[in-house]
This record gives structure tokens, sequence and C-alpha cells, in this order.
């Protein structure tokens, strides 16, 4: 299953579905903003530390969209219906670009102690998008 797919279906391991399943977490913290419980929503979505990349990543695209926390309804907002169907495969694949670096950026600061950046979050995403 993509990483795209366990997104979108809560099936992702973030920390509330690791206790859901049964595995002992140190802390149920975000590891990025360490403030509110680690879920798919708040991840991906709610942190302040990715709401931030997302708003970095607004703008680049020239377009403005409202921050929606279920994963499901903020990938289908990126498909927008007055633009063309190759202009909406590139903007669901910076959705999943950058979905992908923040679970590979989240992954560093927890595993690595690397230090928080979302200017770095969305600078990556971004090289990878444009190459």
């Amino acid at each position: 299953m993509s990483l795209l797919w366990r997104v979108i279906e809560n099936k992702i391991a973030t920390k509330d579905n690791l206790e859901r399943r049964g595995v002992q977490v140190e802390s149920n913290l975000c590891c990025l903003c360490k403030v509110l419980e680690e879920s798919t929503s708040h991840l991906f979505f709610g942190c302040r530390v990715v709401w931030l990349a997302w708003n970095l990543c607004y703008p680049w695209l020239g377009v403005s969209l409202v921050n929606l926390l279920s994963p499901r309804s903020h990938f289908e907002q990126f498909k927008i219906l007055e633009v063309t169907t190759s202009v909406n495969l590139i903007l669901g694949n910076v959705w999943i670009v950058l979905i992908s670096e923040i679970w590979r950026y989240k992954n560093n600061c927890l595993f690595n102690g690397r230090v928080v950046n979302y200017i770095e979050v969305f600078s990556l995403a971004q090289v990878k998008v444009l190459s």
C-alpha cells in the first residue's frame, strides 16, 4: 500500500495508531511541535510546523486553499476543476511529494534528532517536484 493511501486511510504508523495497535510509545506528542498528540490529521495538516510548510506551498503553486485536517478532503481540494487534467496530476504529485517529505522529515527528527525546520521540509519537497 502506498504512503498516499496509508495517509488517506489513516493506516500510517503515527503514535495514536501505534497505541491503538497495542504498541507502547514513549510519548504520544508530535515530535515536530511537541504540543499535541501525533495523529495522521495532526502530523500532516494540523501541526504548526507542517502548517507553515503548506503555507509556503500554496503560493508557490499559485493557489489559495483551506488547510483542511482530513487527509482525504485535503487531497481532494488539490483537484481543481477549472484546470486541465495534466495540471491536476501535477498538483496531486506536489501533494504526494510534500506528504512524503513530511513523513521522512518526521522520522529524521524522531530517530536522528534532527532539528525542526519547516522551510527545509518545503524546500526538499520543492526540489523533488522540480527534478
